[in-house]
């Protein structure tokens, strides 16, 4: 257990405690603000952080490193232990969509820290990378299996390879340049019956 996020959770709940305490003790009530209770219930929040990280160490190496520098380029700081913890706890995917949605609406949004915390539980978990299967060559290709002698003998009698293996060997090249010397006799003499 890391005591040092213990430490400083002990010395923010102090200091919440010391903010509340003089709110209670000097302001009248018909003159209290939200606002000042607002943050100090951010900074319990922050406190409460601190603790899930002395119990659980927050570690930002499984991130890929284009999602940290695109969330240090919207000035997300990923120092804060509360971003950290947030980062850790929720999918890839809902960082990568609240970084794209704070992207797109950058110049709207003032206090950058607080809409990452916030929004980022409501970004849906999407399933990453390509929807469809990969396929390879190699899923193509059936594995060779060999042939029974049986099987080749009844291949060759139902479709007559033997005959045609025979047919082959007896037209060559030299049955064909004679058939080719008879078209040009042809062409040259042609016979009474042509005209």
């Amino acid at each position: 257990m890391d005591y040092s996020y213990i430490q400083q959770a002990i010395a923010q709940l102090e200091a919440a405690a010391t903010e509340l305490k003089n709110m209670v003790d000097h302001v009248p009530p018909e003159q209290a603000k939200i606002l000042q209770v607002r943050e100090v219930e951010e900074k319990i929040r922050n406190t409460l952080a601190h603790i899930e990280a002395a119990i659980n160490p927050p570690s930002l190496e499984h991130l890929p490193p284009d999602v940290l520098e695109r969330a240090q380029a919207l000035k997300i700081p990923l120092g804060d232990v509360e971003v950290q913890m947030a980062m850790v706890s929720h999918d890839l995917s809902q960082v990568m969509a609240i970084l794209t949605e704070m992207e797109n609406r950058a110049q709207t949004i003032r206090r950058r820290r607080e809409y990452f915390l916030v929004r980022l539980p409501d970004m849906p978990i999407e399933v990453l990378g390509s929807r469809l299967p990969v396929y390879t060559a190699a899923d193509f290709q059936a594995p060779p299996e060999p042939v029974s002698k049986e099987v080749r003998d009844q291949l060759k009698a139902k479709y007559g390879i033997d005959r045609l293996i025979m047919e082959k060997s007896v037209r060559s090249r030299a049955t064909l340049f004679d058939q080719i010397k008879q078209a040009k006799q042809t062409l040259e003499h042609p016979s009474p019956q042509d005209e």
